[in-house]
């Protein structure tokens, strides 16, 4: 009877000392992770602002391959939609801000409780650009969640990162698909401006052979050919 009671004192203060400990764990967490990626954040976008994308570059179904997307009615701007299914239960990410120049900010909802607020920014920095990926949370009083989120950012924080490293060289293929795009275009003289911009010694024009100048006055107008 003894070791009983020895048993269930140890336990009641073992589980005083986790809720105690729960409190004091901060509230709030956020994972960060950033990468640098040479292109414009309109060609990252592409990719980073289109939920169809993101299998192409986050690694989540490579950590989990039984996991099962399904798109909203759309993939891009603010209200575009996806939830899945796995290992780990169920979630949903919903875009509520979207911008090519300055990135996305999302709803992320986890077992349809466990709520966060991620975001995709893009920073130029000359001809690349910093991306940078956050998630951030509050679990109030819910001692289990503060303890989860102790351990976010090493759950988070490498799928990020993989992400981001996975991110990089496609929008890199944008860049080579832009540039040729431009060199298409200029080769067919559907561009001109973009001709100027691949290729500087375009920007030197020739004066035509001959050209007319008109003069108006108060008898008539009078043309003068120049050659």
């Amino acid at each position: 009877m003894k070791v009983l009671k020895g048993v269930f004192l140890t336990l009641a203060v073992l589980i005083g000392a986790l809720l105690l400990v729960g409190f004091l764990i901060p509230s709030k967490y956020r994972v960060e992770r950033s990468a640098s990626i040479a292109a414009k954040p309109a060609q990252i976008h592409r990719l980073a602002g289109d939920l169809e994308a993101w299998d192409a570059w986050t690694t989540w179904k490579i950590s989990d391959p039984s996991m099962v997307v399904t798109l909203g009615e759309r993939t891009t701007g603010v209200g575009a939609r996806q939830t899945w299914t796995g290992k780990d239960g169920r979630g949903e990410i919903q875009f509520t801000k979207s911008s090519p120049s300055e990135g996305v900010t999302y709803d992320l909802t986890l077992d349809g409780k466990y709520r966060s607020v991620g975001a995709i920014r893009y920073q130029p920095a000359g001809d690349s650009t910093k991306v940078v990926w956050t998630m951030e949370g509050d679990a109030g009083m819910d001692i289990m969640a503060r303890y989860f989120g102790l351990m976010m950012d090493s759950l988070v924080g490498k799928d990020f990162a993989a992400g981001l490293a996975r991110l990089g060289p496609l929008a890199e293929q944008e860049v080579a698909k832009d540039v040729e795009a431009a060199k298409r275009a200029a080769m067919s003289g559907d561009a001109p401006d973009l001709a100027r911009l691949l290729d500087p010694a375009s920007l030197t024009e020739t004066a035509p052979e001959q050209f007319d100048v008109k003069f108006t006055t108060t008898k008539g107008d009078f043309i003068v050919q120049v050659t």
